[in-house]
């Protein structure tokens, strides 16, 4: 059990670090630089992520470093968080769990990127042996083309 808890949070500090750097390298502002080879100037144009595609990414990891703490929670007390525990129950202890090991988040439970809460549903609808976990997006809207899932990752 303790190999597994290490394990889980080796991931969770891993996935906040990844965070952590992927924010950092879309909040710098990047400008052309300038070469010369034999003579002659380049530019090089760095590649740039904008904003909104920076605030997409951190809900991504959001939700996977979410999705690790829940996995750790199921672990210790063999059931995932439900009702309105939700994802609170990984910050604070549910009243009726007899082996948590928590708190499984060190920061609390974050808002989105756009400053929404994210939304946990267990059972899930779309994961229906597990749980959904989803960021509203840019809108703020749930059930829209902006959605930000852990059903569908690659979208």
């Amino acid at each position: 059990m303790k190999d597994t808890l290490a394990y889980i949070r080796k991931n969770l500090a891993l996935s906040t670090l990844i965070a952590g750097l992927v924010l950092a390298a879309a909040c710098e502002k990047r400008t052309p630089s300038t070469e010369t080879s034999g003579g002659e100037k380049k530019i090089k144009i760095a590649n740039i992520i904008t904003e909104q595609e920076a605030r997409v990414a951190a809900a991504q990891t959001q939700i996977s470093i979410f999705s690790t703490a829940l996995d750790a929670f199921e672990v210790n007390n063999g059931y995932y968080p439900k009702g309105e525990e939700g994802l609170n129950a990984l910050v604070k202890e549910p009243s009726d769990s007899k082996t948590w090991k928590g708190p499984y988040l060190r920061q609390g439970i974050p808002t989105d990127p756009w400053g929404q809460p994210y939304v946990y549903e267990y059972p899930g609808k779309h994961n229906n042996k597990g749980y959904d976990l989803m960021c509203p997006g840019p809108d703020g809207q749930t059930g829209t083309e902006d959605d930000i899932t852990n059903w569908e990752a690659g979208k």
